[in-house]
């Protein structure tokens, strides 16, 4: 008896749950549960006879149970049919709506709004805004003895804080940008170079400094004012890879500088031989504290004239600073000439992989 019961309970739920996977039959679906329920209600009171009074009062509480899920799924069919009819309605609504209504919005209450929109097409989104362009900057480097510019040093600033997407594609930017600007001061100036500082990263990847190089090649005359500036630190930590790079753009008769602090103490007679013409240091590493050229410069002082090396000292602030050092360093740059100025964007040309100066 009680596998009974359970059966029919069991198939007045399924019955129940039906009607909400299949609309269309809510009403045999109600038909089915409440008949099922009514069926299990009676096997429960037959089966409360012989079983005695603690029996009888579990049929009974079973008993109610059953009409109270037999109310709840009658109620519940109700909604349901209520809910099929809204949305019958809903459809008969779009069917019935104008060509330029579209994009329904139903808020909780199920009241709906209908927002006008043109018939041709969805409206286009509106494109993201590139990214502004790095900025190529120059600063200018001047000859000591006679105060004037000699050479110019690049940098690019990117207008995002963040800006940048990677050390190669810098390298790349920069020196697109720096051959047009060249190409207009040696029209002007006659011999006029600029520093364009170049990193490990393009030194390593082959092709990145094939494309490097096929830039160079497709402009000579300007290429021929490009010194390749090599940062301190990028030399101490060069790859094998980034030796072979640095070895073919040295037999290809490229021109480097070494910058940074220290630069003068590394081994001159190999910079010589690799291609290095200048090194850049910070002015503080040439003089003592008493403004006299300290007695470890004295030294290197002899080493980069052995070598034929030019020695520029950075970060010059004072004419009296200027005065000091122009008995020892050719060139100089620093906040006392001019801090790097934004340069006005020049027109240039796609640069091959072919033909270096």
């Amino acid at each position: 008896m009680k596998f009974v019961v359970l059966f029919c309970c069991s198939v007045a739920v399924a019955a129940a749950a039906a009607h909400v996977y299949a609309p269309q039959q809510a009403g045999m679906a109600i038909i089915v549960a409440v008949t099922m329920l009514v069926c299990a209600q009676v096997v429960a009171m037959m089966a409360s006879a012989p079983s005695g009074e603690a029996e009888d009062a579990r049929l009974a509480a079973l008993a109610r149970r059953i009409s109270k899920n037999a109310a709840d799924i009658a109620k519940l069919g109700l909604q349901g049919r209520d809910q099929a009819q809204k949305v019958a309605e809903l459809e008969n609504r779009m069917l019935r709506m104008p060509p330029r209504e579209v994009a329904m919005i139903a808020s909780d209450d199920s009241t709906v709004q209908y927002l006008p929109q043109s018939p041709a097409a969805p409206a286009a989104m509106t494109p993201p805004t590139p990214p502004a362009p790095p900025v190529l900057c120059l600063e200018p480097v001047v000859r000591l003895s006679e105060g004037r510019t000699a050479y110019y040093k690049a940098s690019l600033q990117y207008p995002a804080p963040d800006g940048g997407s990677g050390h190669a594609d810098q390298d790349i930017e920069l020196l697109r940008q720096v051959l047009p600007v060249l190409a207009k001061l040696r029209a002007r100036r006659g011999a006029a170079g600029i520093f364009v500082p170049i990193s490990t990263a393009t030194l390593e990847d082959r092709a990145r400094l094939e494309t490097y190089v096929g830039a160079l090649r497709a402009s000579p005359a300007e290429s021929a004012g490009i010194v390749l500036d090599l940062h301190v630190s990028a030399l101490a930590a060069l790859s094998e890879p980034a030796l072979r790079g640095l070895a073919w753009l040295a037999s290809l008769g490229a021109t480097f500088c070494l910058t940074g602090p220290g630069a003068a103490a590394s081994d001159l007679a190999a910079l010589s031989e690799l291609g290095f013409t200048f090194v850049d240091v910070p002015c503080h590493e040439l003089v003592a504290a008493n403004g006299q050229l300290s007695t470890a410069m004295g030294q290197v002082m002899h080493g980069l004239a052995a070598n034929k090396l030019t020695l520029i000292t950075c970060g010059l602030k004072s004419g009296d600073e200027v005065a000091g050092l122009a008995r020892f360093a050719v060139l100089g740059r620093g906040p006392v000439f001019a801090a790097p100025r934004a340069i006005r964007p020049q027109q240039s040309q796609d640069y091959p992989s072919q033909q270096v100066a």
